[in-house]
């Protein structure tokens, strides 16, 4: 996993940001929350499968650019937990922060509050397709229920 501070917002995007890495067993890496003004790299031997930064609950909000890789290909992680008004819930760039006062306008940018999770996924596309099947099958189940098939009526 790399990272570095995300110089495109302006002002203000050095803050404070430190990491969980988890794989299938656990955790693989721990950084705790610290300053960060330029940019850092982290390598583990399995992959990693969730990430959870924070900030410590600090004021000193950070503007981050994240990328995770395996064998030079780009991992996709989603965020379980980000702001609703988050415009990505996508790993990529992120910003995190104790209060959110920061600027919020930045289009593809993960927004958390002190911390956030994300969990490796090709995208949440997948997992709306599996809701909308469920709502159908309660729309079919439902409908079949308060509106029974009709019967021909032969008067006997």
């Amino acid at each position: 996993m790399t990272w570095s501070v995300d110089e495109t917002i302006g002002e203000h995007y050095q803050g404070i940001f430190g990491f969980i890495l988890y794989g299938e067993a656990g955790i693989l890496e721990s950084v705790d929350p610290y300053f960060e003004a330029g940019s850092g790299e982290v390598y583990t031997n399995q992959e990693i499968k969730r990430i959870v930064f924070s900030n410590d609950d600090s004021t000193d909000g950070i503007y981050l650019i994240i990328n995770v890789t395996k064998n030079g290909e780009k991992l996709n992680y989603l965020c379980s937990n980000c702001q609703s008004s988050s415009p990505s819930m996508e790993l990529g760039r992120l910003y995190i922060d104790g209060d959110m006062n920061g600027k919020m306008d930045f289009p593809g940018i993960a927004q958390c509050r002190k911390s956030c999770e994300f969990i490796q996924g090709n995208s949440i596309i997948k997992l709306n397709n599996y809701f909308v099947l469920f709502l159908f099958l309660l729309f079919f189940l439902l409908s079949y229920f308060i509106f029974p098939p009709l019967t021909p009526y032969f008067g006997f």
